[in-house]
């Protein structure tokens, strides 16, 4: 939904400026852009590290204390305790399983090929098709037509079949391609 609302505010902000002479008509839409940039690394500035992190470290006082943050709670609670347990825990048995020879590589070798082939084809071709939220929007900008805007909602299949029509031919093939690859999987499971 977050990204719906960004290109329609994309959308609107280019609809602003495209009359504009200037070097505000690049300008404005750009320093949008960096706008939420710059409020994420604010953000993440003022996070604290992560429970997990200290865990990983095994540095287990500021787990507690990261932990009690996050959970609003005092860092001696019985519930920041069991937590702090299970992170450490789970931990362990991350680590204990990766030495059993299992990582990142194994995605890539045996029968997990065909899953991480099948699933990286279904995450490109939604965002090739355009149909990547509940929402998604198909829009262009022309200097000889105002901005049309397109909504159509995706969530049942016969949706995504009737917002074919409107597509273009290449849009409305890699939308086929899509659908045939999450038909692929549903029949493998």
């Amino acid at each position: 939904m977050a990204i719906t609302l960004g290109l329609l505010l994309s959308a609107c902000v280019n609809f602003g400026t495209k009359n504009y002479q200037n070097t505000g008509a690049y300008r404005i839409p750009i320093a949008l852009q960096l706008l939420w940039a710059l409020i994420l690394s604010i953000g993440l500035l003022l996070m604290p590290e992560s429970p997990r992190w200290y865990v990983m470290k095994n540095k287990p006082v500021p787990a507690r204390k990261s932990l009690a943050r996050f959970r609003d709670q005092d860092p001696r609670s019985p519930f920041v305790e069991m937590e702090l347990q299970e992170l450490q825990i789970s931990w362990t048995n991350e680590t204990k399983d990766n030495n059993n020879g299992s990582g990142w590589l194994d995605c890539f070798r045996g029968g997990n090929l065909r899953r991480t082939f099948i699933g990286t084809a279904i995450q490109m071709m939604q965002q090739l098709s355009k149909s990547s939220g509940f929402l998604p929007m198909w829009y262009c900008t022309d200097s000889q037509q105002p901005v049309s805007i397109l909504f159509s909602i995706s969530v049942p299949l016969s949706s995504k079949l009737l917002a074919s029509a409107t597509l273009s031919e290449s849009q409305s093939s890699l939308l086929r391609v899509s659908l045939f690859l999450q038909l692929i999987v549903l029949l493998d499971d």
